[in-house]
């Protein structure tokens, strides 16, 4: 009697697909290679790349997509944020004046996939 993953010898499991990222490969059998990237805004963090060994398992780590991050925007002079909602890949914040002072420029500032923020503060 044995115990086993149900998985043929030679091969290994689907070892699935990142969030928001996409493999390169769908051979699961020894020796083959399988590939990961990221969507845009987003960076690839473990394994870009595994290979099925002769164990069944694979090799590196699974990789994980994650949302590039913009860093603190800052406050404006003379005002002050009233939304948020993160600082990462597609997060926006808003801000506004305080009373006496106007506007110059985007009262909203969006993180963008290349990790910076739209406008200035």
């Amino acid at each position: 009697y044995a115990c086993s993953t149900g998985d043929s010898p030679g091969t290994c499991g689907d070892p699935g697909i990142p969030s928001h990222g996409s493999r390169l490969g769908n051979e699961f059998k020894t020796k083959n290679l399988l590939r990961f990237t990221c969507e845009a805004g987003y960076n690839l963090q473990e394994s870009s790349e595994r290979t099925c060994q002769s164990n069944g398992s694979w090799s590196g780590v699974q990789p994980v997509c994650k949302a590039v991050s913009c860093g603190n925007p800052g406050s404006p002079t003379n005002g002050r944020i009233v939304f948020s909602d993160g600082i990462v890949f597609s997060s926006s914040i808003s801000y506004t004046c305080w009373e006496g002072y106007k506007t110059s420029g985007l009262i909203t500032r969006h993180c963008t996939a290349n990790g910076t923020w739209t406008g200035s503060a």
